[in-house]
């Protein structure tokens, strides 16, 4: 599922950039559609490595990659993440950023 993703810090310059992790760097005063693709790599790489052990040997039996939040479910002070409509909803004209 896409998402539209707004900066709106009022202490940083307008154009002013942040660098998200995932997402690469985006500038504040606009909204950048984020793609399907986008957002599971934001996911992949604010993941980690889950180590299985075993109790008593301490003997690594497997890893498993857990993913980190959906987009929509992270917290960034002025960042806001909405769902976009499947219907192909775009960014409004002028404030689509390049999304990167």
């Amino acid at each position: 599922m896409a998402f539209k993703l707004s900066v709106d810090m009022p202490n940083l310059a307008p154009d002013g950039k942040v660098s998200i992790t995932g997402l690469g760097e985006l500038q504040n005063g606009k909204s950048y559609k984020i793609s399907d693709e986008q957002a599971e790599l934001f996911r992949t790489l604010n993941g980690h490595i889950k180590d299985k052990t075993d109790p008593e040997t301490g003997q690594l039996l497997s890893r498993e990659t857990v993913l980190g939040p959906a987009l929509d479910e992270v917290e960034i002070a002025g960042i806001t993440v909405e769902q976009m409509k499947e219907s192909g909803q775009q960014a409004p004209a002028g404030q689509q950023g390049e999304g990167n």
